[in-house]
């Protein structure tokens, strides 16, 4: 069987001691403990070639760099905040170089 993006990064994730759950095919949810709860910090991932996305619940969007290691952006989000993120903070997106995207990008991810 090929392993998926989601599959390599939810493994490594689970060595970081991070929890992973799959939502159908094209999303990961990554957190502190699952299932969600705004108590925890979590969010989520989607994969559209060539980029990976990672969305907080609020919801906000935000490409990621294809040179960005995803379980290493992942865990820097996760110690960021104890409690769900409406946004990623200023200083996690300077560092991963993420950019936000609007409502209309949003909007084809959500769908």
């Amino acid at each position: 069987m090929m392993e998926t993006p989601y599959a390599r990064i939810a493994m490594a994730l689970a060595r970081e001691g991070v929890a992973t759950d799959f939502r159908g095919d094209d999303q990961l949810i990554v957190g502190l403990s699952l299932p969600p709860d705004p108590a925890v910090n979590s969010f989520w991932l989607t994969f559209r070639r060539p980029h990976w996305y990672i969305v907080t619940w609020a919801p906000r969007a935000y490409r990621v760099p294809i040179d960005v290691e995803i379980p290493v952006l992942s865990v820097a989000c996760l110690r960021s905040s104890q409690t769900a993120m409406a946004e990623i903070p200023a200083e996690v997106v300077r560092r991963f170089t993420l950019e936000e995207i609007d409502e209309n990008g949003l909007g084809s991810l959500l769908a």
